[in-house]
């Protein structure tokens, strides 16, 4: 060591306390390497450099405190421009700083990049969801604060033995209300402010050993979707039923349905032979006019021993005009004809209730059908030339049942009495066309 002496007290002092600055951070990259998984390799890295240090740390600092030089001969050898050991002390804590940085380099990266224990306890703990894994008599291994938190909560008390947590759900001694079934292992609790937890208790195999593990889940959004359906299937219930109910009553419905459109059609079918009759008798028709208004009466009266079917009437404008032909009245038609047959039906069975009201009340030679097409369907107006009422039109049976049957549809019916008489008839659907 001879020649440090020739060091500045101050230089000394410095480069003293770089060495032991480098010696206290390789000290701790050594212990660091210690709780590391590749520890071998980093502690390989460590060492050297540690002993090194050392090596030079313990003469070097002997060497200085031993040297014992006037002031005045120091600074005059200085001044000879002798700065050899200081160069080479320079030298040698630069070199010892660089293999240290290199080693505290390497180990920031490895615990940046690398899962530790300490990485997964902080991962865990973040967790939205309650975790915990202990031993089978109950001692906790892990667990994070969303479980703990949720047994002070609950139970009370701190999280120390997982079975005794457990227990303590099973019997739902807990501040929260029991929400389902007890089923499995397996338990919900919804807590004071509202929220919905799920306990689940499993056994895990790690290397030969039994884990348990106890997570807790936040199910409030699904028991809310669980308790909704609910709601819907009582509704879906209160429809089957009110639906079982409908088909039980469907059948005595549809037999009635039946039965009032046959006397409607009844009802028809007479109006039209009683006007056919009025104007053979005041006219005195031929032979020929004769037999067919008595056929036309065999059939009425074969339909009210219900030996016939009443015929539907379909398309049957023609039949309209033959009936309109035998009560002597003119119609006279303006616009289209519907074309489908429920809309024809329909219009048939306005033109009959409009013609047997003009000959019966009226006393009319002419009927005027004017029909015109709208966004819907057609809107037809009944007019005639007979005598005008002098009071409003009161429905019965015939106007009634027409009302019915193109509401149902639909449609609807309006009477004018004023300036003259006018049955107005809205028909739903229907294209139009020529026949």
């Amino acid at each position: 060591m001879m020649g440090w002496y020739l060091l500045h007290p101050v230089i000394s002092s410095v480069i003293l306390m770089l060495l032991y600055l480098l010696l206290l951070i390789q000290m701790g990259c050594i212990l660091a390497a210690f709780g590391a998984a590749q520890r071998k390799r980093l502690i390989r890295s460590s060492v050297p450099v540690f002993l090194i240090t050392g090596t030079v740390l313990v003469p070097l600092r002997a060497a200085i405190m031993q040297t014992e030089q006037p002031a005045d001969s120091i600074a005059g050898e200085m001044c000879a421009g002798d700065w050899g050991p200081a160069a080479a002390a320079a030298v040698l804590i630069l070199l010892l700083s660089i293999w240290t940085c290199r080693i505290f380099r390497e180990l920031f990266h490895y615990y940046q990049d690398t899962m530790t224990e300490t990485a997964i306890k902080e991962s865990i703990d973040n967790l939205p969801s309650g975790l915990a894994f202990s031993e089978r008599n109950g001692f906790i291994l892990l667990a994070n604060r969303r479980m703990e938190a949720l047994c002070r909560e609950l139970a009370g008390t701190d999280f120390q033995n997982a079975e005794h947590f457990w227990e303590i759900l099973e019997k739902g001694e807990v501040s929260g209300e029991p929400v389902g079934s007890k089923e499995g292992n397996t338990r919900s609790f919804r807590l004071l402010n509202g929220t919905v937890w799920t306990f689940e208790k499993k056994l895990l195999k790690a290397e030969e050993e039994t884990v348990v593990q106890i997570t807790a889940v936040n199910t409030t959004k699904l028991h809310q979707l669980a308790s909704r359906l609910e709601e819907n299937n009582r509704e879906l219930l209160r429809i089957k039923e009110q639906l079982e109910r409908y088909g039980e009553n469907i059948e005595e419905f549809v037999h009635c349905r039946e039965i009032l459109e046959t006397k409607i059609r009844i009802h028809d079918e007479m109006g039209q032979v009683l006007l056919a009759s009025r104007s053979w008798l005041l006219k005195e028709g031929t032979n020929v006019e004769k037999e067919a208004l008595l056929e036309r009466w065999r059939y009425v009266i074969a339909l009210l021993r219900n030996e016939e079917e009443p015929q539907r009437e379909g398309k049957n404008w023609r039949y309209f005009q033959d009936a309109a032909d035998f009560a002597g009245v003119n119609v006279k038609l303006t616009g289209k004809l519907p074309e489908d047959e429920e809309s024809s039906r329909l219009l048939v069975a306005s033109a009959t209730e409009a013609l047997t009201n003009a000959v019966r009340h009226a006393g009319a030679d002419e009927l005027t059908v004017c029909i015109s097409e709208t966004e819907k369907g057609m809107l037809v107006r009944f007019t005639n030339n007979g005598r005008q009422p002098g009071e409003e039109i009161r429905e019965g049976g015939g106007l009634g049942a027409l009302r019915l049957r193109v509401e149902e549809a639909g449609g609807f019916l309006k009477t004018e009495i004023s300036p003259c008489f006018v049955l107005t008839v809205s028909i739903p659907g229907g294209r139009k066309g020529t026949w």
